[in-house]
This record gives structure tokens, C-alpha cells and sequence, in this order.
């Protein structure tokens, strides 16, 4: 199994897959609601982005973008923090999704507005996703009863 360095994927594809329980176009801004019986104080989430060239120019700049995440609470437009808040994006290619993961900390609302945007000004969002990741707890006591040591 070949594991990758880059804190990214990219595969072929012009939307977002349907696995993404949020989506957007033009880069946001999404919404998302959480429960506020299980509000969680930090939560981790995988957000998946569409590339569009908006200019047709060519040149070496346009081979890489810095893709910023901007999450804020939608009741008082307070930022939360997010780490990492960008991702180094490298090549730059249309008709590719690009996914990567992020951590929404110190969460205090049940509505998160969720931004992606690219320093590179021939590039475009052209639509974006997220979901959730759940955490499974390693000391789950139903997984390990009936496990001999």
C-alpha cells in the first residue's frame, strides 16, 4: 500500500461525489446545521473542491494555488479556528476534485458558514462539498467483548 505525503487527493471528476453531505457551488458559502443536543467542542471534516479555470491565460502561475478555508459562526459571523485554514494545491487541473481534511475547533454554534477560496486569480471554485468525519472511540467496550487477549 502506497500511502501519499500530500495532505490532499486529487482524482478525475467534475463534481462533487454524493458522499458529500454539504454542497455549494462556486465556492460557498455552505451551510451547515449540527445537532445541538451532541454539539461537538472540535470536529473533524473532509471537504471536497472543483477547480474552473476563469481565465484562459497561460503561464506558470496558474500550476499552483494556495486554497483557503474560511469557517465562521452564522449567528454572530465570529471565525472559528480551523487547522490547518490552507492547503498547497499542486498541479492545478480542470476536470479533477480535489479532497483534503480539516479541523473545525473551538465550535460553538449550531450553524457553521463554511468559504473556499484560491490566491490564484485564474482559478476558479467551481463547487465544493463537505462531510463530516465520525470518530470512532478505541476503548469501545461492545468491540472488544468477546475478543480473547
Amino acid at each position: 500500500m502506497h500511502t501519499s505525503t500530500r495532505r490532499y487527493a486529487i482524482l478525475p471528476g467534475t463534481q462533487v461525489p454524493a458522499c458529500f453531505d454539504y454542497k455549494a457551488t462556486a465556492g460557498g458559502p455552505l451551510t451547515i446545521k449540527l445537532n445541538e443536543s451532541s454539539l461537538p467542542t472540535s470536529m473533524k471534516l473532509k471537504a471536497c473542491i472543483v477547480l474552473v479555470m476563469d481565465k484562459e491565460e497561460t503561464g506558470d502561475d496558474e500550476l499552483r494555488a494556495y486554497v483557503y478555508i474560511n469557517i465562521k459562526n452564522k449567528h454572530n459571523d465570529l471565525t472559528v479556528l480551523c487547522t490547518p485554514s490552507n492547503h498547497d494545491i499542486y498541479p492545478m487541473l480542470s476536470e479533477h476534485i480535489y479532497t483534503f481534511e480539516f479541523e473545525a475547533r473551538e465550535v460553538t454554534s449550531t450553524e457553521l458558514v463554511f468559504e473556499f477560496n484560491t490566491d490564484n486569480n485564474k482559478w476558479k471554485i467551481g463547487e465544493c462539498g463537505l462531510y463530516q468525519i465520525l470518530e470512532v472511540n478505541e476503548h469501545d467496550e461492545s468491540f472488544t467483548d468477546g475478543i480473547d487477549g
